[in-house]
């Protein structure tokens, strides 16, 4: 099988799902696309649906990319068009700890894949979030019918392990 040029990560929020999408795009020569950049504008305002969708499918149709972010029922494009599906699916509190690491390393500041006025930010709500998985069930929902493409890596040291067979 020839190496996949449609790569999609995926899993609740802080597993490093924007790590793995930097680092795969340095190694595979791939340009990688964060949800992010297409879901927020200025000051964590989201962006209106349709125009999202339009970003994606704009992205979708190029002959290679990373995309990485958030996934939910609706995304269907994005898993349809991939090649591979790399889920992230670690437990709440290793996703906590990740929110955790990237809050200290970027507070007060913006991130590089945010836009202006996006200060990273962190509180015991999205904790909880990440703490519970509660994002785990949608992500679910959204990736029936795709499980022939998917890779489901259950921790950072599993994803490690997979990338050196790689």
């Amino acid at each position: 099988m020839n190496s996949p040029k449609r790569i999609l990560l995926i899993g609740i929020s802080g597993t490093g799902k924007t790590t793995l999408g930097r680092k795969l795009s340095a190694s595979l020569n791939l340009p990688v696309y964060p949800l992010d950049k297409l879901i927020w504008r200025e000051n964590w305002v989201e962006a209106p649906a349709a125009e999202v969708e339009a970003g994606i499918k704009s992205i979708v149709e190029k002959d290679s990319w990373i995309i990485e972010g958030f996934i939910s029922p609706e995304a269907k494009l994005k898993l349809e068009k991939a090649d591979l599906i790399l889920y992230l699916d670690y437990s709440g509190p290793r996703a906590a700890w990740g929110g955790l690491k990237r809050w200290w390393q970027h507070h007060d500041k913006i991130r590089p894949e945010m836009p202006a006025g996006c200060v990273e930010k962190l509180d015991w709500k999205y904790l909880k979030v990440m703490w519970l998985r509660m994002e785990r069930m949608e992500i679910e929902e959204a990736i029936k019918g795709h499980e022939n493409k998917i890779i489901r890596l259950k921790s950072p040291r599993k994803l490690k392990k997979y990338l050196r067979k790689k």
